[in-house]
């Protein structure tokens, strides 16, 4: 027959049904061969995380218990210790119940509040009436994504708030001064706040090049590098370790204090630390300075955010 007089027959349905069922069962095939149940897509996860939520988006009623939280809190710090019609110890045990109940609920979801832009600051205002083993449980839970935390835009803050304020902790221990509830058997096993920042270091030390001159990391970087070396705390009086739009977002949460009984911490001339802390600050440097060389050293110099970490 000429070929101008052939016509294209139609694909009969039951034919192209056959096709399609030869051609699954070699993807389903693939999967199961990766170990994988043939139902789950692998390969997408990446590619829809949220960056700006890296450890998961908070669950709107848990933010809204960590508001009601933060308001409490701000009650409390407003109004100071109560003296009048109740005992100081009185007024302490109501605070510390309700606050004890804040701290369980936050178990686990240290890193995702941390990075949420609503539970970030009110961490860092549960920080300031943590005792020092409560900052030494929050920061243990926080072993395994320091780096992530402190490249992120509200997790800096929260490493940063923790740094400041675990410097103090850190002093009491190299003392010698220890909570009494460490006597308890569940609490005997909780690593120092010294044994946390060595911890820290590790995971801090090998990418700290990168950190230099990086928008947020590099503010957690100087505040723990001042942890390390208390005599380095005098550059704090000629500048801030936090950004300028950090610094004044800060300013207008209120007041940021213990809502328990004011312990007055030791100045700043006086804080110890353990001996091994000058070497980890000196592995951090040594770390900088085999990476860059003495002409990229000068460039970071000169760049707005490397140049407070290197001087």
């Amino acid at each position: 027959m000429p070929r101008e007089n052939r016509r294209r027959g139609k694909r009969k349905k039951n034919d192209i049904q056959e096709d399609l069922d030869e051609k699954e069962p070699v993807k389903l095939k693939e999967l199961e061969d990766e170990g994988q149940p043939s139902w789950i897509e692998t390969g997408h996860l990446n590619e829809t995380s949220d960056p700006d939520a890296p450890f998961g988006l908070c669950d709107p009623d848990i933010k809204a218990y960590f508001r009601s939280v933060e308001n409490q809190l701000k009650e409390w710090q407003d109004l100071g210790i109560e003296k009048e019609n109740v005992s100081e110890e009185d007024s302490n045990l109501e605070r510390r119940m309700f606050f004890s109940a804040a701290l369980t609920e936050m178990q686990g979801k240290e890193c995702m509040l941390a990075t949420d832009p609503d539970c970030a600051v009110i961490l860092e205002r549960m920080i300031y009436s943590m005792d020092d083993l409560a900052r030494r449980i929050f920061m243990n839970n926080l072993i395994g994504s320091v780096v992530e935390l402190a490249k992120h835009r509200f997790g800096s803050h929260v490493l940063e708030t923790l740094f400041e304020l675990g410097a103090s902790t850190v002093s009491r221990e190299t003392q010698g001064i220890l909570p009494t509830a460490q006597a308890l058997p569940q609490f005997a096993d909780q690593p120092t706040m010294s044994n946390l920042v060595a911890q820290f270091c590790k995971e801090i030390t090998p990418t700290s090049p990168a950190l230099v001159n990086e928008q947020f990391a590099s503010h957690v970087l100087q505040r723990l590098i001042t942890l390390l070396v208390p005599s380095l705390d005098f550059l704090r009086e000629k500048t801030s370790f936090r950004s300028k739009r950090s610094a004044g977002y800060k300013s207008k949460q209120g007041s940021l204090k213990s809502v328990f009984e004011a312990a007055p911490d030791l100045p700043d001339t006086t804080r110890k630390t353990p001996p091994e802390f000058l070497s980890l600050a000196k592995e951090i440097l040594n770390c900088i300075k085999e990476k860059f060389s003495a002409s990229e050293i000068r460039a970071l110099a000169a760049d707005q955010v490397a140049c407070p970490t290197l001087r």
